[in-house]
């Protein structure tokens, strides 16, 4: 019994350090950082087509003024995404104080979806943006994994 006891105890113990290493803030950027951010990732994977096309965005975190123009290329926000497919942002979370990782995905936010982190890091006024992760997946069907958009 004292064996059981003490197993426990060490168990808990090891257990507390990486629970206090997961950062629950809620991540809230100002909109003059979060303007930019969204400008550049937007920039960083659409590039003027030689065709009009519409790219429709989740409004989950942006706002349409932040949005880039590109040349024939037509950004939609969508307010309700019911069942739909297309492009979201998705806060992840604080790593220190400064920095922040952010995600860019293409499907349907409550199932399946393929995407891509980026890294955030704040000084001041300066926000410095760098992809760290590319082509992770969350899928509800095998049909998804097929499937490519990216």
């Amino acid at each position: 019994m004292k064996r059981i006891i003490l197993i426990g105890g060490f168990l808990i113990c090891c257990q507390v350090p990486l629970l206090a290493q997961v950062d629950t803030r809620a991540i809230v950027l100002p909109d003059a950082q979060m303007e930019p951010v969204v400008k550049q990732i937007l920039m960083w994977y659409f590039h003027a087509p030689k065709k009009p096309k519409t790219i429709y965005i989740a409004a989950y975190h942006i706002k349409k003024e932040w949005l880039p123009h590109i040349h024939n290329i037509k950004f939609v926000v969508v307010d309700n995404p019911a069942n739909g497919i297309l492009y979201f942002f998705r806060y992840g979370e604080w790593h220190g104080d400064r920095r922040l990782t952010l995600n860019f995905a293409y499907g349907d936010a409550a199932c399946s979806a393929k995407g891509d982190t980026w890294s955030v890091s704040i000084r001041g006024s300066r926000v410095r943006l760098r992809l760290v992760s590319t082509k992770w997946l969350i899928s509800c069907s095998l049909e998804d994994l097929i499937y490519d958009p990216m």
